[in-house]
């Protein structure tokens, strides 16, 4: 420590300067004295002013070189970051649910699409189904009438052939009757030539056995 006069004070009235020697010395700071009462501080000018042996010493003190604490700036640093970081988390956890949500949705579209074709393949099915049905109704419909029309003629062709075999019987009837009646008719008028007729068969074919048995007696004598 080094002590240097002023303007050629006597030595009761020098200043004296602390300056450290180190290498690298931090930087110098004054440290003033607290400030005194005014009254005090009147009455040390005065007593300075009078009294020639006080003198007074500045010493320099090395400044503190850690940053001054600053609490409510970090801490609002470090809340700050807290909340992006929450923010962040719950932007991704949203995004989650969105893409799981999304995935749901398509996942059920898949499934709708899919029973929308089981639907369509359902109700082409059917219509399918009621076509041939219908087909088949109208084929069994259609040989219906055929068997109807087929059996109506068989009906009629039978009605008609009876028809005609009973026309032929009565027709046959009436000639029958007609020469039945015709008999009836002549039978009193032959009935003497008839009688007569069968009497000279009967003398004839007597007559022919008695020749026929005279022929054999005479032959037998």
């Amino acid at each position: 420590m080094r002590t240097y006069g002023r303007f050629n004070s006597p030595p009761h009235q020098t200043y004296k300067a602390t300056i450290s020697m180190s290498p690298h010395p931090p930087p110098l700071s004054f440290s003033p004295s607290p400030s005194p009462n005014p009254s005090s501080h009147t009455c040390s000018s005065r007593s300075t002013s009078t009294d020639s042996n006080q003198s007074y010493t500045y010493r320099f003190k090395p400044r503190n070189t850690s940053p001054s604490p600053a609490p409510s700036y970090e801490m609002a640093q470090i809340t700050l970051r807290q909340r992006e970081t929450a923010l962040s988390k719950a932007s991704k956890e949203l995004e989650g649910e969105k893409a799981a949500i999304l995935l749901e949705k398509a996942d059920m579209q898949l499934e709708k699409a899919h029973m929308q074709r089981e639907k369509d393949e359902l109700q082409r099915e059917k219509n399918d189904m009621q076509r041939d049905m219908q087909r088949e109704k109208d084929e069994l419909q259609r040989q219906k009438n055929e068997f109807a029309a087929a059996n109506n003629k068989t009906a009629l062709a039978a009605k008609q052939k009876k028809d005609a075999e009973l026309e032929r019987q009565r027709k046959e009837l009436w000639e029958w009757a007609t020469i039945v009646a015709a008999i009836f008719l002549f039978i009193p008028a032959l009935a003497p030539s008839a009688t007569l007729l069968a009497a000279e068969t009967v003398g004839g074919w007597r007559m022919f056995i008695w020749a026929i048995v005279a022929a054999a007696g005479n032959g037998g004598q």
